[in-house]
């Protein structure tokens, strides 16, 4: 008498290896397992852009470019209006970690301050020149606004003078630029009503 006979499938040890190493890559591929992406978006953000947007971008960690100048400023084509009729200037406050959980608007990172530190060093040394120019710079960071469900603005930095405000993750210290021949109109200004 013979044994019942078992049908065994018999894979052949490179085969075997092969199927492996090609399951890891499928699944690296479709991204299993998956872990939640911190990733910014590589996408950069005019200034007016953000104020324009405030609804969408609330709470969002992106990059915005600007004009550095005691916060990010730019100027804008249209104005920046709240649907209550007040008029804003075009400019983000900064703010850094610790002042925002101060404020109970915490974030989920800590500032960078050494690149942070890097742009006022060069901002500084750019001053003492006495020269008139523009510093452009590209900041990452949380967006914050008094209340993007009713568009409205404003309470932020000194006075309350700015409609939101960029909570710094970081600043891109390669992303530093001059602009020798400005444009844009220094002067402080806040909100008209």
């Amino acid at each position: 008498m013979q044994p019942h006979s078992k049908h065994v499938l018999r894979i052949d040890r490179s085969v075997l290896s092969a199927l492996i190493i090609a399951a890891v890559v499928v699944a690296g591929w479709l991204g299993y397992p998956r872990e939640p992406s911190s990733r910014t978006s590589s996408r950069v953000f005019s200034v007016c852009e953000v104020l324009w947007n405030i609804d969408k971008l609330e709470g969002k960690v992106i990059r915005v470019r600007g004009v550095y100048f005691g916060a990010i400023r730019d100027q804008c084509p249209t104005a920046i209006r709240e649907w209550g009729g007040a008029v804003w200037p075009a400019a983000l406050n900064i703010a850094d970690s610790d002042l925002a959980a101060s404020l109970k608007r915490p974030v989920e990172f800590e500032t960078d301050r050494n690149s942070w530190a890097a742009l006022e060093t060069f901002w500084m040394k750019e001053a003492r020149k006495n020269a008139r120019e523009e510093i452009w710079a590209t900041f990452e960071g949380a967006v914050q606004s008094a209340d993007p469900e009713s568009r409205r603005l404003g309470g932020f930095g000194h006075l309350g003078a700015f409609p939101a405000q960029l909570v710094v993750k970081s600043v891109d210290v390669g992303s530093i630029s001059i602009v020798a021949n400005p444009t844009y109109e220094y002067k402080v200004e806040g909100p008209t009503r």
